[in-house]
């Protein structure tokens, strides 16, 4: 049963996501408060909280305890992907992330309180760094807790000592509307508790209803359904069929506040995706949390009339790439959340596609790009939006994606993509790019020789039986980088047959100095043209 404290309602204020204010750029690098045992925490407000116990037997954070408004709100246990850790599931180094999820209408007051946990794994807990940075939350610790006022819904992050180990995600929910009954006609309905499922086909006008404090977890396939097992990191994996499919249907939803869990198929060395969707026409997917998919979380593929709200992506495994959308058109992309193990918010195209937006999400990204086209683009893509986003982390050492931007691998052409009002709070990797435009690198293909003079250009250009895509017409307006190791700016075309054209930087700040026309921050090379920078 949900657990529930009422109170006088409070209009939502703004978010804060994007762009953010001078002093908050200036500030980036010391976000969070240090201990101090004299500053009292805010004083209770009268928000609406809706929160759910966990089911039996799942396994609660050892860092952390949030309550919102004085009520409890579990917190649960997942990992992030990790080279540096000597902890491995199935193989892959993974180290430890908590989250927690409620709902929330007006204003609410969020305690966290850190655990014993984070000192035995020798994580530093007398700072913490509260993100997204345009919240403008810089809680101050006050023995081992902290406390914060929050008036509007979205993901924020919570990191001791300002660092990456053991984070916490906190998912503030907008209130659920017109929740299904458990009896009504079309609808799938799993209540709160554990709920294993196998494969499962969502036909058409049905509705996947989760609740919160469910978990719906795949299901360990039998053998004949397994395909040959493959090497990952060393442990033979089959790919098995997944668990919510639906394959040429219309009107289907998935929506809930519980959660889709692949946990213990990966376990048991299966690899199935929790849910994709091909061929439909017709698709909601709202507020429901994705955990430890083994392959892509999110997949949409080939359809039409798609819109994706306030879901959640956690993944650590080979190939966890967050929301796909691939092939796909008239899509919308809002209010979600990925702290995944490749692309994230991502564009991919098999056939045609055209008029997608993504807006107002955030990302933790570990491998791979967090916003953009990520690769496999065997057809034309067009109209392409990312608007008010956030990138917390863009954490993967050597990539040939950008943190965002265009990475076109394929024949297909890319055209009108605009990036607009992004703030990118990290970029990692002496060689990972905050922005990148390039249709010249082959996926993973960093330790092949480049040019003496250029390190973004094969020395000798991989043979390709057809030419790559053109790109043109990329949009970057109002783009703010507070911190990124490598400071290039990477614009690269394959050849004259593939060029790069019609690039705008608009008001683009990257580690704290707006880019200039003439940059020598701008990597570019000779079948790159039409570039220009305001």
């Amino acid at each position: 049963m949900a657990q529930r404290q009422a109170g006088r309602t409070h209009p939502t204020k703004g978010s804060g996501r994007g762009l953010l204010s001078a002093a908050l750029v200036a500030g980036a690098l010391g976000c969070g408060g240090a201990e101090s045992p004299t500053q009292a925490p805010p004083a209770p407000t009268s928000g609406r909280v809706v929160a759910w116990p966990a089911p039996p037997g799942e396994p609660a954070s050892a860092d952390y305890a949030v309550s919102v408004n004085g009520l409890p709100v579990f917190c649960y246990t997942t990992y992030r992907f990790d080279r540096s850790s000597s902890q491995t599931l199935t193989g892959r180094p993974v180290s430890p992330v908590s989250f927690c999820t409620f709902d929330m209408e007006g204003e609410v007051t969020v305690e966290v309180r850190l655990l014993g946990g984070l000192a035995q794994a020798g994580v530093d807990t007398t700072s913490v760094c509260v993100r997204p940075l345009a919240r403008g939350l810089s809680p101050t610790l006050r023995n081992g807790a902290f406390a914060f006022r929050l008036s509007a819904p979205g993901p924020l992050t919570v990191e001791p000592g300002r660092g990456l180990q053991h984070p916490l995600h906190i998912f503030a929910n907008p209130p659920e509307r017109e929740v299904p009954a458990p009896n009504a006609p079309g609808v799938l309905y799993f209540g709160a508790g554990l709920h294993e499922l196998g494969e499962t086909e969502i036909k058409d006008g049905q509705t996947v209803y989760v609740a919160g404090g469910a978990i719906l977890s795949l299901l360990p396939a039998p053998p004949d359904k397994l395909q040959r097992p493959e090497k990952v990191y060393g442990v033979d994996v089959s790919h098995s069929p997944g668990m919510l499919l639906s394959n040429g249907h219309k009107d289907v939803t998935i929506r809930g506040r519980g959660i889709l869990c692949g946990r213990k198929a990966l376990a048991e060395h299966q690899r199935g995706p929790l849910l994709k969707v091909e061929w439909c026409q017709g698709l909601t997917v709202e507020g429901v949390i994705i955990r430890e998919a083994s392959v892509w979380s999110l997949n949409v593929v080939n359809s039409t009339r798609v819109r994706i709200a306030n879901v959640k992506v956690l993944g650590h495994y080979a190939n966890n790439d967050g929301i796909c959308i691939g092939g796909s058109s008239a899509v919308i992309v809002e209010d979600s959340f990925c702290h995944n193990a490749d692309d994230s918010f991502e564009i991919k195209a098999w056939v045609p596609m055209q008029d997608v937006t993504f807006r107002r999400c955030v990302v933790w990204n570990d491998v791979g790009g967090a916003l953009g086209l990520c690769c496999e683009t065997d057809a034309d893509v067009s109209h392409v939006v990312y608007q008010d986003c956030t990138v917390l982390h863009a954490a993967c050492e050597s990539t040939s994606r950008g943190a965002i931007g265009l990475a076109l691998e394929g024949a297909g052409n890319a055209h009108d993509f605009r990036f607009e009002r992004i703030t990118i709070e990290d970029v990692r990797g002496s060689r990972h790019a905050a922005l990148k435009v390039i249709n010249n690198w082959d996926d993973w293909h960093m330790d092949l020789p480049t040019k003496p003079d250029s390190p973004y250009e094969l020395r000798s250009p991989l043979p390709r039986q057809t030419p790559r895509g053109r790109i043109t017409g990329v949009l970057f307006r109002d783009i703010t980088v507070l911190r990124s190791e490598l400071a290039d700016i990477v614009v690269m075309a394959d050849s004259a047959a593939s060029p790069v054209q019609d690039i705008l930087f608009e008001n683009v700040t990257l580690n704290g100095r707006r880019l200039q026309p003439d940059d020598p921050r701008l990597k570019t090379n000779a079948w790159v043209s039409g570039l220009e920078v305001r």
